[in-house]
């Protein structure tokens, strides 16, 4: 089986769910051949240097209009500015990606972010209007612990999300029951690993003889002396 993932680099937590998700991949039984994409390296340069460095600047240097927009676009009209994203979305030249589709023959693309599931579900109904080869199934992983309209597409075969809650808030706009499975939000495959208690206590320099579990439930243990 063949796993195409496509992220965008606006911010680094859609990279890294789609980082942790090709380690996941590479490590099931049998293993998957899995590839990750960043859309913004197959756009052209003005596109990528506005919606990737520009966002980064808006979030860091204007958290109140941000969280302004993000309110104010959620429940989008065609007139909206999530409106007018969608459309210029569209119009975004997708031939790169196309290729890279044709090249790797996915047997299933999964997106982390939410730009290239808007194209690919639009290309999906173009296509079949046009009685024309269709692309593989389409899955969003939400990477967020809520869900705004830009998530929310309707040629999307299957969303994985973070919670019950958020399950519960996509299906409000729509989506149905089905089509969302409650995964968690991909965390690399080391953040699972059991560690040995001996070596984070000397990490913080505990005694290891000395480490026991409160009433409170909490890890209590003496400091040594450095």
């Amino acid at each position: 089986m063949k796993l195409l993932v496509l992220s965008v680099s606006a911010g680094a937590g859609h990279v890294r769910a789609a980082d942790a998700i090709v380690k996941a991949a590479q490590a099931a039984h049998p293993p998957l051949i899995a590839t990750h994409i960043d859309l913004l390296s197959l756009v052209p340069k003005d596109f990528r240097k506005l919606y990737g460095e520009q966002y980064i600047k808006l979030v860091e240097k204007l958290p109140q209009l941000w969280s302004f927009l993000y309110s104010k676009t959620d429940r989008p009209s065609r007139d909206s500015l999530v409106g007018k994203l969608k459309r210029a979305a569209e119009k975004l030249n997708t031939r790169k990606l196309n290729a890279e589709i044709e090249r790797l023959a996915p047997d299933v693309i999964l997106c982390t972010h939410f730009l290239p599931a808007e194209l690919l579900s639009r290309q999906r109904a173009k296509r079949k209007a046009e009685r024309r080869k269709r692309l593989p199934p389409l899955w969003v992983q939400v990477t967020d612990f809520d869900v705004h309209a830009l998530w929310v597409h309707p040629h999307v075969d299957r969303y994985c999300v973070a919670s019950e809650e958020v399950a519960f808030r996509l299906a409000d706009r729509g989506v149905p029951r089905e089509k969302i499975s409650v995964t968690g939000i991909p965390v690399m495959p080391q953040f699972s690993a059991p560690l040995e208690r001996a070596v984070c206590a000397r990490e913080l320099w505990l005694a290891p003889g000395q480490i026991h579990r409160a009433d409170d439930g909490r890890w209590r243990g003496r400091r040594q002396s450095r």
